[in-house]
């Protein structure tokens, strides 16, 4: 009897079960297509929600901080 490798993702709108023999590298590679197919599928949700400028700024200012210069 082969290995088998099983993985878990729960989120609170999704869950989903990865099951495979015993590879790391392929497990990998599903989880990764989910999760890029998850992350494109909720950026399209909130894409309206967001202004597309204020966006690109906070994407430019990732991790600094912003003073306001009064």
């Amino acid at each position: 009897m082969s290995a088998h490798l099983t993985a878990v993702y729960t989120s609170p709108t999704a869950t989903n079960t990865f099951s495979a023999p015993l590879s790391v590298i392929q497990m990998q590679e599903d989880i990764n297509q989910y999760l890029t197919k998850k992350m494109d599928e909720d950026k399209a949700a909130t894409e309206g929600a967001a202004n597309s400028k204020d966006e690109d700024l906070e994407e430019q200012m990732y991790g600094e901080e912003l003073v306001d210069e009064d």
